[in-house]
């Protein structure tokens, strides 16, 4: 019986050493956590300036908007601005946003008329990330073509009366630009960010009743954050392997 109990043990202190062994090189480890969100439910946030008022969002909120976005009508490409300070050590981020293209946009245009191109940018630290231009054409309309072809499941809606059209031509489209993954793992390991959107073009007319956009639920996530402890499973599996040895034992000397 004793030699019985030795053994086992022999086997279960030898499953708790490698558990230590996992607990000891599983940390450090780099981590990702979200660093700054809004959605603008609150009111407008003090780490965001420049262009832009809060509106209802109308049609939009039947897309996964909230109630209420970020729209920018300013006629001379003035953008909306998110600057966040003092960062933690990090080594690249990822950006999320909805994005509402609001009415007449004419994209690349249809190569008669002078409206076009019309942009929508996003600039990290002042370095484009993202320059393509937007249609919001319907039938009748001009034959506009667009250069960004959205990937699966960010267009949330294209060519909808969602409250802001104004005339019989153009209408509303809606983005969910964080499934994009041209912005995921974004370079970067300064202690400051910032972050640009805005509208330009040599056939840009933007304003309230014309081509405008509107951002909401933004979230900028850190990539690369330093961690000094072990990862959860495996600490936790160094502990529960750990006790249940020792109970083991404890059973055995007793029965023996």
């Amino acid at each position: 019986m004793r030699v019985l109990a030795r053994t086992n043990l022999s086997l279960a202190l030898k499953v708790t050493a490698a558990a230590v062994l996992v607990g000891l090189f599983a940390g450090p480890h780099a981590a990702s956590a979200a660093y700054f969100q809004t959605d603008f439910e609150s009111g407008l946030p003090s780490e965001i300036t420049g262009a832009g008022a809060l509106e209802g969002t109308q049609g939009y909120s039947a897309y996964g908007f909230g109630n209420t976005f970020l729209r920018d009508v300013s006629p001379t490409s003035q953008p909306i601005t998110l600057t966040l300070t003092n960062l933690p050590t990090h080594t690249s981020i990822s950006l999320d946003f909805f994005l509402a293209i609001i009415d007449s946009w004419d994209g690349n245009g249809d190569g008669v008329n002078s409206v076009a191109p019309d942009f929508m940018n996003v600039t990290i630290d002042g370095t484009p990330i993202f320059s393509e231009t937007f249609e919001n054409s319907s039938n009748g309309g001009f034959a506009t073509t667009a250069s960004y072809v959205p990937p699966a499941g960010v267009e949330l809606a294209h060519h909808q009366d969602l409250g802001f059209t104004t005339g019989v031509y153009y209408v509303d489209s809606a983005y969910n630009m964080g499934l994009d993954t041209l912005f995921d793992n974004i370079a970067h390991t300064a202690s400051t960010l910032t972050i640009q959107w805005f509208a330009n073009g040599a056939g840009w007319q933007g304003t309230a009743e014309d081509e405008s956009f509107a951002i909401d639920n933004i979230s900028v996530t850190l990539n690369g954050l330093a961690n000094d402890v072990p990862e959860p499973a495996a600490a936790g599996l160094f502990l529960g392997l750990g006790a249940l040895a020792l109970g083991y034992y404890r059973r055995r000397r007793q029965a023996c």
